[in-house]
């Protein structure tokens, strides 16, 4: 339960696959079979005769390389990291027909286990939606919707034209999937996140984020989908920092890594700054900045042993440790602090007890969980989420 994976395979290049009868299991693989004849050129080495490779074959030995590429770049930027050995032996198809009825096979199963997770999960959800919470999002700004309240319960959201009831509930910038006759075209988004301008909403077709309800932690969680700029949570709690998390603030963004090695640091550029705080024990950290005027910064830190207090400050202050000339930013944009008995470091938005004026914001690459309270935005929209009693 919880997170619901999507996931690509090889199966979307070979277009619809009729409904026939799946093949019997000796049929579905040839694993291991030889290979066409081969002819020898001239210089003794051995190449393979093109003219005896089914098409079919030519294909997939042309995409199936990329395919693999892009979806192991997509789980690195998730930072759910696999190895190049997680599949082992080899496999081998000869045939048109072989092909045909092994990809029928696959879709077919992959469809029918989809459709009974789904049909539990609708029929599980029916007979605890009146208990479990409800929670309600309002739009806090974007144009004629500003106001606009989401009532949302364990089934989804309330009046979605989707009407699956399977505790999903899918923001986008468009209604509908890319079909051109949209009445074969699928309900894909629950509410319609708007965009200013037609090639945006073009570009970024499909779903943006969703919010789940979880049946076994009873809860809401929010994650981003990787379309579109990106679904963020304001922080206004303190957010212990982690591998890979990317915080935006202003224009600016960064990227949090934590070393636990000892760091080898050559000759430094002007792009690349040391702490002074050099004591190497506990966790260093480093943060790199992207996209604003301080874009290909990179500042490291470590915890201080004889300080009892260590702070480093980001903002737009020449005060500040980490020095990012936007104007967007405040002058004091957010602190980061030591923790020596759980050793870890923490980020809280502002300094002194006052806020920043525009926030600082979380990237939802994982699923986090709603609370009472909680602001996040997606395509320069703001929503407040709220629970129920």
């Amino acid at each position: 339960m919880g997170n619901q994976q999507q996931t690509s395979g090889c199966c979307g290049f070979f277009g619809k696959i009729d409904n026939h009868e799946l093949c019997s299991p000796e049929k579905r693989i040839i694993q291991n079979q030889k290979s066409p004849k081969r002819n020898k050129h001239r210089n003794g080495d051995d190449i393979q005769d093109q003219e005896n490779i089914d098409p079919n074959q030519k294909y997939l030995n042309q995409h199936a390389g990329a395919a693999l590429q892009s979806n192991k770049y997509a789980l690195n930027v998730n930072n759910n990291i696999t190895g190049d050995n997680q599949f082992e032996g080899e496999m081998h198809i000869t045939t048109r027909k072989d092909n045909d009825l092994l990809v029928k096979h696959i879709r077919t199963t992959s469809m029918l286990s989809k459709s009974e997770y789904n049909f539990t999960r609708v029929r599980e959800l029916a007979k605890i939606v009146d208990q479990a919470p409800k929670l309600n999002i309002k739009v806090l700004s974007s144009g004629p919707l500003k106001g606009h309240i989401l009532k949302i319960n364990a089934q989804g959201l309330e009046s979605s034209e989707r009407s699956q009831k399977d505790g999903f509930v899918y923001f986008g910038s468009k209604k509908r999937s890319g079909k051109r006759d949209q009445y074969k075209s699928e309900i894909i988004n629950d509410f319609i996140i708007p965009s200013k301008d037609k090639e945006t909403e073009r570009r970024h077709r499909g779903r943006h984020l969703q919010i789940e309800y979880n049946m076994d932690k009873n809860i809401y969680q929010i994650k981003d989908l990787g379309i579109g700029f990106g679904a963020f949570v304001r922080v206004d709690f303190p957010l212990e920092l982690k591998e890979n998390q990317l915080l935006n603030m202003g224009d600016s963004f960064i990227i949090v890594n934590l070393v636990n090695d000892r760091l080898n640091i050559g000759n430094n550029s002007l792009s690349t700054h040391e702490s002074k705080l050099n004591n190497e024990s506990g966790m260093k950290l480093r943060l790199k900045l992207f996209g604003g005027p301080s874009t290909g910064e990179v500042f490291y830190f470590y915890p201080e042993r004889d300080v009892e207090d260590q702070v480093i400050k980001i903002g737009r202050s020449k005060e500040c440790d980490v020095m990012i000339e936007d104007q967007v930013l405040s002058k004091f944009q957010s602190h980061i602090s030591f923790d020596k008995t759980k050793q870890c470091w923490y980020l809280r938005d502002g300094y002194n007890n006052k806020n920043s004026l525009n926030g600082t914001w979380l990237y939802l690459n994982d699923d986090f969980e709603v609370y009472d309270g909680m602001t996040f935005k997606a395509n320069q929209t703001l929503f407040q989420a709220f629970f129920l009693n």
